[in-house]
C-alpha cells in the first residue's frame, strides 16, 4: 500500500454523500422524507422530525436531499432556542425569507432533543411558527421518545433512520477504501463494522486511522493493525480472563482483570454473563448465576448510592464467586464468544452515552454547538492523545472530565 497523505481530510467529511442515491441503507426513512419535502405544502404536519442514532445519516440526508433537487438548507441548533422570543428571532426569518442562490430551502433544526425543561415555550414556539412557514422545516434529534419532546411529537411528521446493518457499512468501507487505494482485509472490514455499533462515522474515522499507518508497499490492512485502535489487544486479555476465571479453583482467579485495565466492571459482567452457560451445567451453573446476581446486587448500589468501596465486593463475586461454583478445575479448550447482540447494543449506547457527555463539555467550553463538537471529536480525542502530560491534564482541568471520560480519550 502506498503511503498515502491521508491526514490532509477527514475522509467522513470527504466523502459525505452528496446525493440521496450515495446512502445506504436507509431507503424508507429517505422516501418519508423526500416525500415531506416535496410535498410538505399538502401536509397537514409542517414539521417533520427525523430521529435515530449517531451516524445514521441524519443530517447528511438532509443535505443530499437539498443537493439532488436543488435547494439551500438554514440549519439552526437547537441549543440555540432558549426560549419563545429566541424561537422568534432566529426561525421566524429563516422560514418566511426566499433563498437568494436556490429555488428553495429547507429549514433543518438540528439536536431538538438537547432543549430541556429551562427551555421554556420553545417547542410550543415552533409548533406556532412552523404554520407560517414557506418552507419545509425538518427537526432532527437522537431520542425523540423523551417528555420534553411530547409536544413536538404530537405535531410532526415521524421518520425513523434507523441503526445502519453492518453489511451496509462494511459496503460504504470498501467503496472509500477503493477510492483510497487503501488494501485491507475482508476480516479488518468486519471488526470495524462491528465496533462501530452502527456509527457510520465512527467506523469511517477507525478506517482512515488504519490506512494512515506506516505500510510497505502495496501491503495490506491486517488484523493485527487493528491493535492501533485497542481491539484486539483488550480482546485477548479478556478471553486470557475468562480463561482464568472458569478454568481455575483456587484464589489466583481475584486478579483475572487487572490486565484489563480500560474495560470497565459493567463489560466484564457482558463476558461472564454470556460465557457461563458454556462451561457450567446444572448445579454450578446455578451457583455461578448466583455469584453474578450477588455482584449485581451491588453493583446496584453503587450507582444509588456511590458507595465505590463495594467494588471489591463486585469483583469477588464476578472472579471468585464465579470460579469456586464448579466442583473441580477444567481443563479443555472453549471457544468463548463476545457479547451477545442485545448486550452489544447497550454496550455501544454506553460508550456513545460518555461520548456525547465529553462532546457536551467541548461544546459548552469553546462556545460551539454540540453538533460540531461531535464532528470535530476525533480531533479533541487526537490533541489529548499526542499532548505531554501537563498537557493532558490542563485539557482535563479546562473541560472539567471525570476519570470515566478521561479514559475513554485515552482508549
Amino acid at each position: 500500500m502506498k503511503k498515502q497523505n491521508n491526514n490532509q481530510t477527514i475522509w467522513s467529511e470527504k466523502y459525505s454523500p452528496k446525493s440521496l442515491r450515495e446512502i445506504v441503507g436507509q431507503d424508507e426513512a429517505l422516501i418519508k422524507l423526500k416525500s415531506f419535502v416535496l410535498n410538505y405544502k399538502k401536509i397537514r404536519k409542517q414539521m417533520a422530525l427525523i430521529y435515530g442514532p449517531s451516524g445514521s445519516g441524519l443530517t447528511s440526508s438532509v443535505y443530499a436531499l437539498a443537493n439532488d433537487f436543488g435547494l439551500e438548507v438554514v440549519e439552526i441548533n437547537a441549543s440555540q432556542l432558549r426560549n419563545k422570543e429566541q424561537v422568534n428571532l432566529i426561525v421566524k426569518p429563516a422560514i418566511s425569507q426566499v433563498s437568494l442562490f436556490k429555488k428553495g430551502k429547507i429549514v433543518l433544526i438540528d439536536e431538538i432533543d438537547c432543549i430541556t425543561g429551562k427551555d421554556r415555550g420553545c417547542a410550543l414556539e415552533l409548533v406556532k411558527v412552523s404554520g407560517e412557514s414557506k418552507f419545509p422545516i425538518i427537526l432532527s434529534a437522537n431520542d425523540v421518545w423523551g417528555r420534553k419532546l411530547n409536544v413536538l411529537r404530537n405535531k410532526t411528521e415521524l421518520i425513523e433512520f434507523k441503526k445502519r446493518k453492518i453489511s451496509d457499512i462494511i459496503k460504504i468501507l470498501k467503496n472509500i477504501a477503493g477510492k483510497e487505494n487503501v488494501k485491507v482485509q475482508e476480516k479488518v472490514l468486519l471488526e470495524i463494522a462491528s465496533n462501530s455499533a452502527g456509527d457510520v462515522r465512527a467506523a469511517i474515522n477507525d478506517l482512515q486511522t488504519l490506512g494512515c499507518v506506516e505500510k510497505g508497499i502495496e501491503s495490506e490492512i491486517t488484523e493485527k493493525d487493528l491493535k492501533v485502535l485497542g481491539y484486539r489487544e483488550k480482546e485477548d486479555n479478556i478471553f486470557n480472563a475468562l480463561q482464568l476465571i472458569f478454568k481455575s479453583k483456587d484464589n489466583s482467579v481475584v486478579g483475572a482483570f487487572n490486565n484489563i485495565s480500560s474495560m470497565k466492571m459493567d463489560d466484564f459482567f457482558l463476558w461472564i454473563e454470556e460465557n457461563i452457560q458454556l462451561e457450567y451445567k446444572y448445579e454450578a451453573l446455578k451457583k455461578a448465576y448466583d455469584a453474578l446476581s450477588n455482584a449485581d446486587i451491588y453493583r446496584k448500589r453503587i450507582y444509588r448510592r456511590q458507595y465505590w468501596r463495594f467494588l471489591v465486593y463486585i469483583n469477588l463475586f464476578l472472579t471468585l464467586g464465579v470460579a469456586l461454583a464448579k466442583e473441580k478445575p477444567q481443563t479443555g479448550f472453549t471457544k468463548y464468544k463476545r457479547p451477545g447482540r442485545l448486550l452489544k447494543i447497550w454496550w455501544a449506547n454506553k460508550k456513545a452515552k460518555t461520548k456525547n457527555e465529553i462532546a457536551e463539555k467541548i461544546a459548552k467550553k469553546t462556545h460551539i454547538g454540540k453538533k460540531r463538537a461531535k464532528k470535530d471529536f476525533d480531533i479533541f480525542k487526537i490533541i489529548f492523545l499526542y499532548n505531554k502530560k501537563k498537557e493532558k491534564e490542563e485539557f482535563v482541568k479546562f473541560f472539567n472530565l471525570s476519570e470515566e471520560q478521561v479514559e475513554y480519550l485515552g482508549g
